[in-house]
């Protein structure tokens, strides 16, 4: 994995109200004996390549197309986003397991609902939603 999404939900105290926060992060100069130490696949742009990067400019450009994304998303739901999303999600059609913990599930990544939901074929070919959690290739 070379980068990553987070996302927290949380409630405003005294209401209704629930928010989402998320946060993306990218391994950029990461050497690989640091990804090594990591608990699961791990790689970086230093890796893949074996070039170093500005790590400034690297943020300059996530900035710079991350507002089209939003703007899209925000307009659109995820069926604006959607075909872009599974362009570059290279596991559609590989067998994953997704999930933390005793909670974890394997199938085959079918792609994705129309709310951004994981939709996971299990072995007996039933279709589950996953909704949060690791995606790792088997």
């Amino acid at each position: 994995k070379m980068s990553g999404m987070l996302a927290e939900r949380y409630e405003v105290a005294g209401s209704d109200v629930h928010r989402i926060v998320m946060g993306i992060g990218v391994n950029v100069n990461m050497e690989g004996r640091e990804a090594a130490w990591i608990d699961r696949a791990a790689t970086s742009m230093r890796i893949e390549t074996g070039k170093m990067y500005d790590v400034e400019v690297v943020l300059r450009r996530v900035l710079e197309v991350l507002p089209d994304g939003l703007m899209r998303w925000e307009s659109g739901g995820f069926p604006a986003i959607r075909e872009g999303w599974m362009d570059r999600c290279c596991l559609v059609g590989e067998r994953v397991t997704v999930g933390e913990g005793e909670g974890r599930r394997e199938g085959v990544l079918e792609g994705f609902g129309e709310e951004g939901q994981l939709l996971l074929k299990c072995d007996s070919g039933e279709i589950r939603a996953v909704w949060a959690g690791d995606v790792a290739g088997i």
